[in-house]
C-alpha cells in the first residue's frame, strides 16, 4: 500500500509540475517510506518546492537546486510533519536563490533538485 501511494504520488507529480524535477530519498530507521521532493515553481530569486512524506516520523530534509549547468543555485532544509499511517503528508517551501538573476542571465533556472540530507526528528 506505502508503495502504491508513493508511485501515485510520483505521477501526481509529474502531472502537476511542469518541468517535473525531482528526487527522493528513504527515511532512516522506517524501513520502505520515502520522502519526495518536486519543484513546483521556479522565479528569478527563488524556487518553491513540495515535499511529499509518507512516514509516520517526522523528519528534517536538506535540499539543494541546480542549474543546467550543474551549479548550484540554492539549497536549504525543511522541517516536515509526519504522515498518519497509510498517507502521506504534504508541504510547500520556498528556497531563496544564492544571487538573484535578471532577465537577461542564463544558467539561473532549476534544472535539477537533490535531497542532500534526511534525518529523523526526536
Amino acid at each position: 500500500m506505502k508503495k502504491f501511494a508513493m508511485v501515485l504520488i510520483a505521477i501526481l507529480g509529474f502531472v502537476f509540475v511542469a518541468n517535473a524535477q525531482q528526487d527522493k530519498a528513504s527515511v532512516p530507521g522506517d524501513y520502505g517510506n520515502t520522502v519526495l521532493v518536486s519543484v513546483s515553481d521556479d522565479s528569478q530569486t527563488s524556487t518553491s518546492i513540495t515535499i511529499y512524506n509518507n512516514s509516520t516520523k517526522s523528519i528534517t530534509v536538506y535540499v539543494s537546486v541546480y542549474n543546467d549547468q550543474g551549479n548550484e543555485v540554492g539549497k536549504a532544509y525543511f522541517s516536515v510533519p509526519a504522515a498518519t499511517q497509510g498517507s502521506h503528508s504534504k508541504t510547500t517551501q520556498t528556497i531563496s536563490k544564492i544571487r538573484p538573476c535578471s532577465l537577461t542571465t542564463s544558467g539561473c533556472e532549476v534544472k535539477g533538485i537533490k535531497i542532500t540530507k534526511v534525518t529523523v526528528q526526536n
